[in-house]
C-alpha cells in the first residue's frame, strides 16, 4: 500500500470543500493511505503524471483501434502485436 496519494481536486476525488472525502477516499483512509488535494486551480502539482498520461497515450495507443482487449494488452506486455505469420 501507497503511504499517500495525491488527488485532483474534481468532484469524483472529493474537490467538495465542505465534505472533501469520497467513498474511495474513506476507505483508502480505514486501509492508513494518507489523501491529500493540490492546490485548486494549480494543474502543475499533477504534472508528472499528466505528463505521463500524454506520452502514453501518444507512444502506446496513438491512433490505433483495437478490436478486442488482448490486442491492447499485448501492446503493453508484448511490445507490439505481429501480424505475420513466422511460418516459412
Amino acid at each position: 500500500m501507497p503511504e499517500g496519494m495525491l488527488m485532483d481536486n474534481g468532484a469524483c476525488w472529493g474537490g467538495d470543500p465542505h465534505w472533501p472525502y469520497t467513498r474511495l477516499s474513506a476507505w483508502l483512509i480505514r486501509l492508513g493511505v494518507g489523501i491529500s488535494h493540490g492546490r485548486p486551480h494549480h494543474p502543475q502539482t499533477q504534472g508528472k503524471i499528466e505528463r505521463f498520461h500524454r506520452t502514453l497515450k501518444a507512444e502506446a495507443v496513438g491512433a490505433r483501434v483495437f478490436t478486442t482487449s488482448l490486442t491492447a494488452s499485448c501492446i503493453s506486455t508484448c511490445g507490439g502485436v505481429s501480424t505475420t505469420s513466422s511460418a516459412p
